[in-house]
């Protein structure tokens, strides 16, 4: 063989493994995000703070995987909003993991800016979040806004600008945001159970 070839199959080689190393952790990372929305939805079924912690982890240990995947990114900003949540009674826990949700959403909506989801889990967590701060809920009303921008069709954004105003103490505002979100899905039942309250 001359030098030529060697050379020409170590840089295959070469190319080939690392071909190999990010396949594999690109995989690895979604396996971790699929884990991390299985748990997320157990933590809603049963509100067992375990499976909390579990989609935290996972979503975290995805998102080290690839992290310039904006939805990644959102998911676990919010799941680090749930788990501030959870841990209030901590104010520093509390504190540092209310600072990251609110860098990974914003870093979502900077890297895939016109994603009405990603706004719509910013939003989620912000509400989550005004229990510790109430300030939180004109940055989600905000979010929303935004939002209405780029899908003015998304009955699920006139519902969460419903549950903000609401929040904020103006009942009438609220209703006529959750009767735009029927007027947009007819048989949308979390709008229809806010208007009957």
């Amino acid at each position: 063989m001359t030098n030529k070839q060697i050379l020409a199959i170590l840089m295959v080689l070469t190319a080939s493994s690392y071909l190999l190393y990010a396949t594999g952790k690109y995989w690895l990372a979604d396996v971790k995000y699929a884990s991390g929305g299985g748990a997320h939805k157990a933590f809603q079924m049963t509100n067992d703070p375990q499976y909390l912690v579990s989609a935290y982890q996972s979503y975290y240990e995805a998102y080290q995987g690839n992290p310039s995947e904006p939805a990644l990114a959102s998911d676990l900003g919010l799941s680090a909003a749930y788990l501030a949540m959870a841990m209030r009674a901590q104010p520093a826990a509390a504190g540092q993991l209310a600072s990251q949700s609110l860098s990974l959403s914003q870093n979502a909506i900077n890297a895939s800016p016109k994603h009405p989801n990603y706004y719509k889990n910013l939003t989620r967590g912000l509400i989550l979040m005004s229990e510790m701060d109430p300030s939180y809920l004109d940055a989600a009303k905000q979010a929303m806004q935004a939002a209405a921008m780029i899908s003015p069709t998304d009955p699920r954004i006139p519902y969460y600008l419903g549950v903000i105003t609401s929040a904020q103490g103006a009942t009438s505002e609220a209703k006529l945001y959750f009767q735009k979100s029927l007027n947009l899905k007819p048989d949308f039942a979390d709008a229809k159970k806010q208007l009957s309250n």
